[in-house]
């Protein structure tokens, strides 16, 4: 309910928040307040298990040979230990696509 003078104003049913959260304000935005930052809910998206993320990987480059593709995933896994940046999720299907569209020869 809104009251006039508050200084508050209402929120529209569709409203929502998406944050990140880091201790550090590493991007830019707006850290809330204690108080607001109550009355969210926070969720932990964990990272797609490894079948699941296999097969995006081999949907993304379905031409490149398995090793590669194993390759990726054993890079990923290192990349989300602790003391790490957080790997965006979208940048292990990216690599893969430009492994499809520039592919390379060790030999």
């Amino acid at each position: 309910r809104h009251e006039p003078g508050s200084g508050t104003l209402p929120v529209r049913p569709g409203f929502c928040v998406i944050a990140i959260g880091l201790p550090v304000p590493r991007y830019a935005g707006t850290p809330l307040d204690p108080p607001l930052r109550s009355r969210f809910a926070a969720f932990s998206v964990p990272p797609p298990e490894p079948p699941e993320e296999h097969a995006r990987l081999r949907e993304a480059a379905p031409d490149r040979p398995e090793r590669e593709l194993r390759q990726l995933l054993d890079v990923a896994g290192q990349l989300r230990a602790p003391g790490f940046p957080r790997l965006a999720e979208e940048a292990l299907g990216a690599a893969a696509r430009l492994l499809q569209l520039f592919p390379y020869s060790t030999n």
